[in-house]
Formats: C-alpha cells, sequence, structure tokens
C-alpha cells in the first residue's frame, strides 16, 4: 500500500488573466485528486507576485478539504521560492 504519496508543485506566474475562467470546470479538474491512483500528500502553491496571491484564496476553495488542510502558499522571487521548497526537502 502506497504510504506517502507525491508532492505536487504548482508555480502560478505573474502573467496569469481570469478573463474566461470556466469555474466548474476548474472545481471538476481541482476534484480528480479523489480518483487519482496515488495519494496527493502535499501540495505547494507557488506565487511570484504578491498581486497574483489573490489567486490563493480561489485556488483554496476550489480545492477538497482533505487536500486543503494539506496545502502551504508561498510567495516571493524564484530565488525565495526555490529556498522555500528547499526548506520541505525538495531539492
Amino acid at each position: 500500500s502506497q504510504k506517502t504519496g507525491i508532492c505536487a508543485i504548482i508555480h502560478i506566474a505573474d502573467s496569469v488573466k481570469m478573463e474566461g475562467v470556466d469555474i466548474e470546470l476548474n472545481r471538476q479538474t481541482a476534484q480528480t485528486a479523489e480518483w487519482l491512483p496515488v495519494r496527493v500528500a502535499a501540495v505547494h502553491l507557488c506565487l511570484n507576485n504578491a498581486y497574483v496571491s489573490v489567486f490563493k484564496t480561489f485556488i483554496l476553495a476550489i480545492m477538497p478539504r482533505d487536500l486543503r488542510v494539506r496545502s502551504r502558499i508561498h510567495i516571493g522571487s524564484p530565488t525565495e521560492l526555490q529556498y522555500f521548497l528547499m526548506s520541505f526537502g525538495i531539492p
């Protein structure tokens, strides 16, 4: 049986636009973690810019609750993001 699972790293660039986003499609996509044949142990959401951090609430809202509690949000430059991930043992 699988004990630890995978760690998802999501990097959202500051050029992301919310125009024409299908919220229901995004909700269904976020729920795919429930039927994947692997366990998602953690999610790291990396944001380049404080302005983009507005999306963190939206993204966390569409995540299933059990995945949301194992999620971390990191905001900073690419170098800072790399150091944040390294503090969790991710090279």
